[in-house]
C-alpha cells in the first residue's frame, strides 16, 4: 500500500503545484496560457481524475480491513475512515461509473462536470449548488493518513 500511497502524494504536489500556477494568471495571462498550452488544462483535469480513483480505492481499502478487523483501528479511526470514504464516494461515483451516489441520489448529477475552483483548482460539479475540489479530498486524505499513522495504524 505505501508505493500507492507514495505516488498518489507525489501526483498531488504536483497537481497542487500546477494550480496555484495557474490560478495566479491573470485572466488575460490565463487565456494566453491556455491557448499556448491547449492540452495541459486537459490533462490535469485527467490527473486529477485518475487521482481520485486512486485515492478512493486507498480509502476503500482501509475501510475494508477497519471493518474486518475491528482491532486494526480505533473506534475514531474506523468512523473518520468511513466518513473520508463516503466523501470520496461523492465524486468517485459519477466520474467512474456515471451515476450519482447512492446517498446523493436525489440530489446529484449522473455525470461529474470538471470546472476550475477560482481558489482552489480543478474541482467537479455534482449538483447545481455542490461541487467538490480536488484540493479538499486532498487535505482530507492528508489529515486521515497522519492520524492513522500517528495512532501506529
Amino acid at each position: 500500500m505505501m508505493v500507492a500511497v507514495q505516488g498518489l502524494g507525489r501526483m498531488d504536489v504536483d497537481l497542487s503545484h500546477r494550480d496555484r500556477e495557474f490560478l495566479a494568471l491573470s485572466d488575460s495571462e490565463s487565456l494566453r496560457y491556455q491557448a499556448e498550452n491547449e492540452f495541459d488544462l486537459a490533462d490535469r483535469f485527467t490527473l486529477s481524475y485518475l487521482w481520485v480513483l486512486g485515492a478512493y480505492e486507498l480509502v476503500r481499502a482501509l475501510d475494508e480491513r477497519a471493518t474486518i478487523s475491528t482491532t486494526t483501528f480505533s473506534d475514531s479511526q474506523r468512523s473518520k475512515l468511513l466518513e473520508a470514504k463516503r466523501r470520496f464516494e461523492r465524486i468517485r461515483m459519477p466520474l467512474a461509473k456515471f451515476e450519482p451516489s447512492r446517498r446523493h441520489r436525489a440530489t446529484d448529477s449522473r455525470v461529474a462536470f470538471p470546472v476550475m475552483h477560482q481558489s482552489k483548482g480543478i474541482s467537479w460539479r455534482v449538483a447545481p449548488d455542490a461541487y467538490v475540489t480536488r484540493e479538499d479530498l486532498s487535505h482530507e486524505l492528508r489529515v486521515l493518513l497522519g492520524e492513522l499513522s500517528a495512532r501506529g495504524a
